[in-house]
């Protein structure tokens, strides 16, 4: 499933519909995915502790490390076709795995997004 068909049954399931022409609503979207970096630090973990006469204590190092991951941006645009302006805007930003992105995962990003859009008749 692609994003537009997503945002069209997220739509539909909301109460609106497609019309050739006229539309009350004009929808938008765009996408963008950035490569990022995320770090863990060097960490020294020290413990002591006594039972009875006996005394221990340990030392933990932990190496530092870097991963790279994708992030991606969805944003929905709604505009009022008639004023020309925007009168929703929904966003969703999280990391993105390209090898798991099936379309049970596109419609929950979508219904992410859109989670504060109206339903028909009470805006936008």
């Amino acid at each position: 499933m692609n994003i537009r068909k997503a945002i069209h049954a997220e739509l539909t399931r909301r109460g609106y519909t497609e019309v050739a022409s006229d539309p009350e609503l004009l929808i938008a979207y765009d996408t963008e995915a950035k490569d990022k970096l995320k770090s863990s630090p060097f960490r020294v973990g020290i413990g002591l502790g006594s039972f009875g006469g006996n005394v221990g204590g340990s030392v933990n190092v932990g190496s530092p490390s870097v991963q790279s991951y994708q992030e991606g941006q969805l944003v929905i645009h709604a505009v009022d076709a008639a004023a020309n302006r925007e009168v929703w805007l929904g966003t969703l930003t999280g990391r993105v795995d390209t090898t798991t992105l099936d379309e049970a995962t596109v419609a929950r990003a979508v219904a992410l997004a859109m989670q504060d859009f109206p339903r028909k008749g009470t805006g936008p």
